[in-house]
């Protein structure tokens, strides 16, 4: 892998929005002393406050803990995850965020970096077409 701060998931097959939240409380709790069910309710209450629709298909699920490891799962699924929630009708690709409160700052500079790119149609569309190896080429850039 390119770097441990960025893991990457193409073509996975999940058909809800359950489905995804349970797989990445699963990835993050194996470096993290958060239980799954904690890592899972960061997520449901960081989407309740409001909508992680960045682009159409794309969604930014994040939020930040003392216990999280920073990471970014970028997650790419096979087919479209229909009726996401009443406002997200469609996803694609899933990028989460996972933020470690006090953290070094050389590594939430490059999350910083990362969050910039995603301004970028370009970016994202790359994101959405690349495969593995071109994906880590851009993210690293």
């Amino acid at each position: 892998m390119a770097d441990i701060l960025y893991n990457l998931y193409l073509d996975e097959s999940f058909h809800s929005r359950s489905d995804v939240y349970n797989f990445l409380s699963e990835v993050v709790c194996q470096n993290s002393p958060l239980s799954k069910e904690s890592i899972l309710q960061g997520f449901l209450d960081r989407e309740a406050i409001g909508n992680i629709e960045i682009a159409e298909e794309v969604i930014l699920p994040h939020f930040e803990a003392s216990q999280l490891t920073n990471q970014i799962i970028i997650l790419r699924v096979k087919e479209a995850i229909k009726n996401w929630s009443s406002q997200i009708q469609s996803v694609r690709l899933i990028i989460a965020i996972l933020a470690e409160e006090n953290s070094p700052s050389e590594e939430k500079k490059k999350i910083v970096i990362f969050v910039h790119k995603l301004a970028s149609d370009d970016f994202i569309n790359q994101l959405l077409e690349a495969d593995k190896k071109n994906i880590f080429k851009i993210i690293e850039v």
